[in-house]
This record gives C-alpha cells, structure tokens and sequence, in this order.
C-alpha cells in the first residue's frame, strides 16, 4: 500500500526486530507505524528501514541506553553515526525513539523501586528545600539526560514515553514528541495532561497502550472490553499515534493461562485494532483536534504525579510533609468532572442534568506556559506558587475575556512545604481580584451557602435564601477580606446561623465576581485548598457550576460511560461518542439553544460518529463514513449502505438530501432514511469487510520491545 495519503492517528503496533518481522505485520494488516528495535548489524538494520519507508511504515524505536546507568539496550555495535546514517534512509517515515521513558517513575513508583536505583532504572530525587526547588532539579535532570541521548546515541527525534502528569516538565526539558503510556493511572486525567501540553507547542503526540501489564487481571471478557476502550478513547481524545505496547501477539497471564497467538482471544484484540485502522483510512478525523473550551491549569510547581504514590516530587525521605496534603488532594476534583451527580443533591439545578461529563466532553490540563487564551475558562485545583510573570498573565487573559477561577491559596508563596499559605504580594490582589488579604482567623467548621447569582446567567450556582441551613459544612481557615473594588459581588459566603442576614453574611466572604476588562475573575477567599476535607464539596460544586456555563449551542446530554468528543471542521462539527460500557445500551440526547431533541440509543461498546451542520444533525448507524460536503442542506458521505436518522435541530422546516436521497422534516422531526452506498475506488479495500479477516499464517517471533 505505499504511496497512500497517510491520516492521522497513525495506528499500529509493537513488534520484534528484523524485515521478516516487518513483513509479518504487513500481512496482519495492523496499520501505518511500528514500534521496534533495529537488528544490532548495519545491514540488517538497513533493510528493515529501507522496507519500511518503500512500504509506508512510520518507524518509532524502543529506547537505544538503560535509563539513568546509560549501558546499551540495542544496537550495541552500532555508532551513533551509524544509526544516523542507517535511520537517515528512513524518510518522512521516521518519527523518532523512545528516551527518558517512565521518568515519571521517580515521582510515582514505590520508593523502594528507586532508593538506590533498586529496580535498575532512576535514582530517587534529592532532598529538596521547596517544590521551586524540586522542580528545578528533575527539569535539570531530564535535560541533561536528553543531552546524553543526542551527543552520545542518536540525534533523531527523542519521544518520551510516561503514565504520570510530567509532561509539560518533559517539554520544558527539550524532549520532541510526547507519548502516553496508557492504562497506568486515569487514562481521562493522562490523556488530558499529555494534549494540553502537545497544544502548547505543536508537538506531536500519541498512546502506547500497556494491556500485557495493566489491562487487567486475566484474560477475560472485560479485559476484551478494556482494550476496545483505551484504542476508542484514545481516538477521540485526539491521539496522533496508537499502538499497543504488548498483549496483541500472545498473552501470558502472570498466574494463569498463556493464550497463543492464533488464539480466538488473540485474533479479536488484533481485529479491534485492525477495525481502528480501517477507520482512520476511510474517515478523516478533522487537524483541528477537540474542541476544549475548558482548561485546569496544573500550577507552577505543583509535583503531584497524579497516579500510585502518595508523595509529592518524589521526595520520599525528605519529611512527612511531602506525602499528599489538602493541595495535592485537590486533583481528587478531576474525577467529578466525569462522574454523574446524584440527582438528590439539591445543588443540581437547571432545565437538564449536565454533569458527567465535562462542555463538549473534554477538558485539557495545561501547564503555566501554555496560551490560555485558547479557552474560555480558566481554573486551579491543585498546588500552584504565584510569581509576577503568572500574576501578569493572569491579569491579560482576564482582561482580553477570559473566565478565572482561583483560590487564595493558589497566590502562595511560602518557601517550605507544610508551613501556612504566604500570600503574594502580602495578599495585596487588587489588581487582579479586586480585594486585599488583611488578616486570617483560626481555621474551624464554618457553613457556606451561596447568596446572590452570579452577573453572568449561564453560571447558575445553588442560591437560595440566606435564610436557611448553610450546605457546605466543613474545616477551613477564613480570610479577613478588604474590597478594592466597589463593583466586586460576593456570591458565596461563611454563615452558619439560620437566620442570619444578607448584610452579615457579605462581610464573610467565600466567593467573590469581578469584571476586569472583557472579563472575569471569581476568587475563592479562603486560604484553605480546594482538595481539603472541609472544602472539597464546596469546590466539585463550584467547579461544575462553571463548566455547565460552558454548553455549546449544540450539547449532548449523556450519561457519565459515554465519552464524546466535538471536533470543529469549518461550517461542520463532527461529534464522536463512545459508550464504555461493556454491558448495556446507553442513551444520548441532543439540546440545541435549549431544546431536547429524541434520544439515540448506543450498544454497549459502540463508536458512533455524527456530523452537524446548518442545524442539521445527521448520525449513520455505522462509522465507517466520510462526509465529502454538506453545504446548503445536500450532504455526501462516502459510506457502505446504511441507515442514517437524520434530526432538524433549527425553528425552520428544512430539505435535506443525503446521497440522493431527498427528506422533508419539520423543525425537531427525526428521519430515518436507508442511504445509498457511495465508496470511491481507492477505498474500496478499507470498506470491505474481508479486511478485517485475518490471514492464516504462521508468527514464529511473537516478542515485543516491552
């Protein structure tokens, strides 16, 4: 198949070394890219590059040096100018190899692992004075191995490959491409770490998804179902690569059955992935990438790892104080943001139930470098440190329209962990929140309720009368407040009495709204950390309040197993939704400006792609489509014959024709309607279902770089 226009997600898979390898992975049909080693002989090595670049073979290599101890892995009797000699025939197909890979693992693996570089890959971090500090000394660290890595091995793209939050730290230390190792950890928190990050740079970005060792306990149905997930998830969070590490050529159960690899187990997992590259070939998933007009913004020097251990920067002998505090307990929020809130919780208000997951489905976790102007809503949960080139940011992003959530405690600057919040400028936030700190009084359980709405309508937050039992009871430590800023409104504050007063309660606030230029900043006044015991539920409720504010004209009600995705295409959006769940049919429904529509129902398991354009929602039963054009209400899709329910979301009756096929629907009237197959010749071989069979042959090298 060389000579194909290639579309990304470049999909693929692990395999082992040599062109007979490379041969068998073509005759899997198992997509574009490879991960692999190259053989350890110059010529050999040429061939496997040479066979790939003639046969359209993206090539990433598995790491060349041992982390940290630097002794050669692969290619031992190859000098870097012979590998960049023999990788240089590879072309445009030559994406890069792995380095620095786990490095992450000093900050999340067991300490055990790492106290004397144990396991045989990285040291522990050294004892360090402050987070500023840590920070410091693992960019320092990474960028020097980097260093090692280009001047010593090989000069060609180097690609971490991580399951922790320190992305945008491997970005700051030099590293080229970035790469997630999924399953390891959330992947929902993972894969929005890893784009908010590559959307800061450009850099490319994709999945190498661990199934051998963390897919599951065994090989059982819902292992089967794990994979389906993580390859689909992956897809329409906008991975630019994916492949699977191991656990696709055979599978041995650690304590159990070794399934082979002509297994019917083994063949599934490969049709799954083939069915994905399939895909990819027929339909062309917008360069845009998600439209993601949220973001949390992972403060500066906040070292959470956001998997396993409990310690912060990986300073695991240097002081109880560095194990998980109120700050790093913070992140515990991005779990609410894609689970469902029960419905007896009175906070839940409005016309529909939103929550489950985050406007339009995504969410990105960006670092302080990033351009927040990208997005609509700003919002810290974690540990941050203010500094005058975050402040002034700050400040210009609020000013030119943005949406700012911040708590007090994310102006700290105190130089020792675990000591109390030292506030920025001496709490003198003016400028950017319109109020000074003046005082703190002892922390203690305080009541919290919401007493005025907010100026901005979309942000509907649980008022009611002041005059009522406070919601939020817990532990924290009030600020004694100055407003600056006569048009400041406090939205939310401290008041445990059932009769208290409207007036008395203002003096104590929690939650304050300022105007700044184009726009806004809500300032939660209180010096204790979202992630707190006693604030937490206040914070997952405020949090939510904001993101609900951010519904798209067009949004989708789902439930909290659905993930989505909206990916704009000029005058068209694409919408792609995926049901995780392994077992039952799940409903969506549209709302368009505020009205229902009819809900549509997904199998457990399905990937559904739907497109919108001019108020017309049009959603094939079956994936496999392209849309060619759909201005002016006529629509092509280049598809298989299918059905396809077509929805007018407008005020107005409408014409619609879909491949030929004419419709007359009354606004908010549904057709479903049998379309024509239309498949262009070249690609008639990625639409026949014979490609999804596999070929009878015989895998003597079932080995994998991991």
């Amino acid at each position: 198949m060389a000579g194909q226009t290639f579309r990304l997600p470049l999909v693929g898979a692990s395999m082992g070394k040599g062109v007979a390898v490379c041969r068998d992975f073509l005759k899997l049909k198992l997509g574009n890219v490879i991960l692999t080693a190259l053989p350890d002989d110059r010529e050999e090595a040429l061939k496997v590059v040479r066979f790939c670049r003639e046969h359209g073979i993206f090539l990433m290599l598995s790491e060349i040096v041992q982390r940290h101890c630097h002794t050669r892995l692969q290619c031992a009797h190859l000098s870097k100018k012979e590998l960049e000699e023999i990788l240089g025939e590879a072309g445009p197909y030559l994406l890069g190899r792995y380095a620095v890979g786990e490095a992450g693992g000093m900050f999340y693996w067991p300490k055990s692992y790492v106290i004397g570089a144990r396991a045989g890959r990285y040291e522990a971090m050294p004892p360090c004075r402050n987070e500023a500090e840590a920070h410091d000394v693992y960019v320092d660290y990474i960028r020097k191995e980097l260093v090692y890595e280009r001047e010593q091995v090989c000069d060609i793209p180097l690609f971490d490959v991580e399951s922790s939050l320190a992305f945008s730290l491997h970005d700051e230390a030099g590293i080229d491409g970035l790469c997630l190792e999924l399953l390891p950890g959330d992947p929902r928190i993972t894969l929005s770490a890893i784009r908010g990050t590559a959307r800061r740079t450009g850099k490319m970005w994709g999945v190498h998804i661990a199934m051998l060792w963390y897919g599951g306990i065994r090989m059982d149905e819902l292992w089967l179902r794990r994979w389906r997930a993580a390859i689909w998830t992956s897809f329409l969070f906008g991975a630019q690569f994916i492949f699977p590490e191991s656990g696709h050529l055979d599978y041995h159960e650690r304590d159990g059955k070794w399934f082979e690899f002509d297994s019917p187990e083994m063949r599934r997992v490969r049709r799954e992935l083939r069915e994905l590259y399939r895909f990819v070939q027929v339909h062309t998933r917008p360069v845009s990438g998600p439209y993601v007009p949220a973001a949390i913004l992972q403060g500066e020097a906040d070292g959470h790892p956001g998997l396993w251990n409990p310690y912060a920067w990986g300073q695991y002998d240097n002081g109880e104080e560095w194990e998980t505090s109120d700050a790093e307990k913070g992140w515990k929020i991005f779990d609410a943001l894609f689970r469902r809130e029960d419905l007896f919780h009175e906070h839940v208000t409005g016309g529909f139930d939103r929550t489950g997951n985050p406007p339009c489905g995504q969410i990105d976790v960006i670092p302080a470098a990033a351009d927040f102007a990208s997005y609509k809503l700003l919002f810290l949960i974690g540990r941050n440190r203010m500094d005058e080139p975050l402040y002034r940011k700050l400040i210009d992003y609020v000013k030119n329209g943005g949406h700012l959530v911040i708590w007090l405690a994310h102006f700290d600057i105190s130089e020792r962990r675990g000591t109390p919040v030292g506030l920025f400028r001496n709490g003198d936030l003016a400028e950017l929140c319109g109020l000074r700190v003046t005082g703190r009084k002892r922390p203690d359980v305080r009541g919290i309720k919401y007493i005025r709405p907010s100026r901005f309508p979309q942000y509907d937050f649980p008022v009611r009368s002041v005059n009522r039992d406070p919601y939020f009871l817990g532990r924290s430590e009030e600020a004694e407040i100055e407003i600056t800023d006569p048009e400041l409104r406090v939205l939310a504050a401290y008041s445990d009495y059932v009769r208290d007063t409207l007036e008395n309660a203002t003096l104590h606030p929690v939650l304050t709204e300022r105007c700044l230029g184009q726009g806004a900043v809500w300032t939660v006044t209180t010096l204790t950390h979202p992630g707190a015991d006693g604030m937490i539920r206040f914070a997952e409720v405020l949090v939510r309040t904001f993101l609900n504010g951010c519904a798209a004209d067009l949004d989708f009600l789902t439930p909290d197993c659905v993930r989505r995705a909206v990916y704009p295409d000029g005058a068209r959006r694409v919408f792609y939704f995926f049901n995780s769940d392994p077992d039952l049919t799940q409903s969506i429904r549209p709302v368009f400006n505020g009205k229902p529509g009819t809900e549509i129902l997904l199998p457990p398991g399905a990937f559904r792609v739907f497109y919108e354009e001019n108020g017309i929602l049009v959603m094939p039963e079956d994936p496999l489509t392209e849309c060619v054009s759909s201005a002016e209400n006529v629509w092509k899709l280049e598809t298989p014959e299918q059905n396809i329910t077509l929805l007018d979301l407008s005020a107005e009756t409408r014409t619609v024709t879909l491949n030929g096929m004419t419709a007359d629907l009354a606004p908010g009237e549904s057709r479903k309607i049998r379309c024509p197959a239309l498949i262009p010749p070249e690609k008639a071989v990625w639409m026949s279902e014979e490609f999804l069979a596999e070929p009878e042959m015989v895998l003597t090298d079932t080995s994998t770089p991991y």
